[in-house]
């Protein structure tokens, strides 16, 4: 079954109709509707628009569109931001009956985003016409808007105001708080009494220099926008109000012409549910889900991606004659023949049938003694799972034994099945077998080296004062040779080639790079690489030419995908930094809608193939 994806835009024709003008629509807000907490992104594009005026909003609202507005659109449903801050409440208690808006897209790329052309800030406006031009010291500001920083107007007069010597009057207004005695709890309280009437406030004034009352006004300019400019002269406010102000939202959110769509199940903690492998031979991208049998990912039980001509291919491949066939838990594909592993340790292959144009299973082996597959619990434990393409090894605890075991068997045949207790191999190294083992978490750039390299720590029992090390052993399972590292490597990524073993471990703006020999028996060397913005984990691939590191990066009005690009030996940076994909994230960034890395890999003509998650959607983009 084949889909072309070109880039998927839903109501592509009507959204750029409606981009940038005004239209009426109609439509009912519902009670049970999510509200979205607009992202700092939204808010500054929000800025842009309204020339820097406007009443900073916080929540976004799903609003069911009428028949005629839903027909108008091509869609049922919108969501609305609103500036007019006045009518908020009907957001939140009006469900029976339709309102009117009149409202304008946010961004080409958002079709379903719509702000309130109705600005609430100017309800709000105490500022007579002339106060920048002719300030006296009879003008009374109050104190409350000045210091509220949720109301921003006039930024390119308070900026010209920085340098002014004339001063002006400020308002302010203390309420008194009455005490008074509270016999259900017998003591005083300063909670409103329903007996008293609110005191009247009592207000202060006094002479406040302008260039003061600018700075206090900017600094909600400068929250908004990150800019460290508390110390900024008026010249570098100005520079930067006229930089802003010509943004092109476009240019933020257009880096890279080959980015496709393909709607898929997420939620919360699915986003994970899949795993992926490169088939050399092809050059394709085969994504498979680790319980195809599961009704919440039909449609998507098997993917694979021909960069050819941006085409996807899905296939169902749940076979009831092998109920056993899922929980997948390792994946290798060799011109176009798929190897997997469960975690009731068994080996499949999967064979493309031209005929049916389907895949069908046509092997099973099971990889551990008949008696394992006999008692009642068949349930194991992986804590790690890595194959260079001939030899898959499994790291795992056998839930009957209450024992950890390694297991290495023949990618394409599965066939030579080695397994031995975990302890057995571990004779040599530094780790405590005595105690219960304790297994951190490590990812895998490349699938090159034929050694299994895995990481477990000393069982300390105040997990801060746990030691880490890295350990290896090969396909006959040898006794491993290992080294201490720090715990940041042992949640990182590592890599080998025919000299060195590499981790990588997240520093933030940059990677650190730690350089091993392959006995592990000493550090080579350590260096830093500036990978500047980063925002959540970052991901790492490696080709024979070139390691791959990507992050995820938020910018002034966008969230991007970047990619940098080194040598095998990470010493240098092969070219400059490229945006991978970018856009704007109308909702603020959670764990939950955060871009969320899935795979990276290399195809033909040195270009690199990148997989993640952008709200329920699965993204793949192509770079060289």
């Amino acid at each position: 079954m084949r889909y072309l994806l070109p880039f998927i835009i839903l109501g592509v024709l009507h959204s750029f109709a409606f981009a940038q003008e005004s239209i009426s629509v109609s439509g009912r807000f519902k009670s049970e509707n999510r509200i979205i907490t607009v992202s700092k992104e939204a808010q500054r594009l929000l800025f842009i628009k309204t020339k820097g005026n406007l009443i900073v909003p916080e929540r976004g609202f799903f609003l069911m569109l009428s028949p005629e507005s839903a027909k108008a659109l091509g869609q049922k449903h919108i969501i609305i931001i609103p500036l007019d801050g006045n009518r908020k409440n009907e957001f939140y208690t009006n469900s029976k009956q339709d309102l009117s808006f009149k409202v304008q897209q946010l961004h080409l790329d958002e079709p379903s985003v719509f702000y309130t052309v109705d600005n609430d800030f100017s309800s709000k406006e105490t500022i007579k016409k002339d106060f920048f031009t002719h300030p006296t010291t009879t003008d009374v500001l109050q104190w409350e808007m000045i210091i509220n920083y949720d109301y921003i107007s006039h930024v390119k007069e308070w900026i010209e105001a920085l340098d002014s010597n004339e001063s002006v009057m400020v308002e302010s207004r203390i309420y008194e708080s009455k005490m008074y005695y509270d016999k259900s709890v017998g003591e005083e309280s300063t909670t409103s009494d329903p007996k008293h009437t609110p005191s009247k406030p009592q207000t202060t004034k006094h002479l406040e220099p302008l260039r003061e009352i600018a700075r206090y006004r900017l600094h909600a300019v400068d929250s908004l926008f990150s800019l460290d400019a508390k110390e900024w002269s008026k010249e570098q406010w100005l520079a930067w109000y006229d930089k802003t102000m010509k943004i092109e939202p476009s240019s933020y959110t257009k880096c890279n012409p080959k980015t496709y769509n393909k709607e898929t199940y997420y939620h919360q903690g699915f986003s994970n549910s899949a795993l992926y492998a490169t088939d050399r031979a092809s050059n394709r991208v085969f994504r498979l889900e680790k319980i195809p049998s599961s009704d919440k990912f039909q449609a998507q039980q098997l993917l694979i991606f021909d960069m050819k001509d941006g085409a996807y291919y899905n296939y169902d491949i749940d076979d009831k004659q092998y109920p056993y066939a899922s929980s997948f838990t390792l994946f290798h594909v060799e011109n176009n023949i798929v190897y997997v592993i469960t975690e009731n340790m068994r080996w499949y292959r999967y064979e493309y049938e031209k005929t049916s144009d389907t895949y069908r299973i046509t092997q099973e082996v099971k990889l551990l003694p008949k008696e394992a597959y006999e008692k009642k619990k068949q349930w194991r434990k992986i804590w790690q799972a890595y194959h260079d393409g001939k030899t898959m090894y499994l790291l795992f605890q056998d839930e009957n034994e209450a024992e950890n075991f390694i297991l290495s068997v023949d990618a394409t045949s599965g066939q030579n099945v080695r397994i031995k207790p975990l302890k057995n191999i571990l004779v040599d190294s530094k780790i405590d077998t005595k105690s219960k083992p304790s297994f951190c978490s490590i990812d895998y750039a490349g699938q090159f080296h034929p050694d299994f390299y895995f990481c477990m720590s000393n069982n300390n029992k105040d997990p801060l004062k746990d030691t880490f090390y890295l350990l290896k052993t090969n396909a006959q399972l040898d006794v491993a040779k290992s080294i201490k590292i720090s715990r940041d490597e042992a949640y990182g990524w590592v890599m080998a080639d025919a000299k060195s073993v590499y981790t990588i471990d997240d520093l933030e703006d940059e990677v650190m790079v730690q350089n091993y020999d392959l006995d592990l028996s000493k550090k080579i060397s350590q260096k830093r690489l500036p990978t500047q913005g980063s925002e959540g984990k970052l991901l790492v691939a490696a080709s024979t030419d070139a390691v791959a590191i990507y992050r995820h990066k938020r910018e002034l009005i966008s969230e991007s995908v970047v990619k940098y690009e080194f040598d095998t030996t990470l010493t240098k940076e092969l070219g400059k930094h490229q945006c991978v994909y970018s856009h704007l994230p109308v909702e603020e960034i959670t764990s939950d809608t955060q871009l969320d890395f899935f795979y990276a890999s290399p195809i033909a003509n040195k270009e690199w193939l990148v997989f993640f998650k952008d709200g329920n959607t699965l993204r793949y983009s192509q770079t060289k």
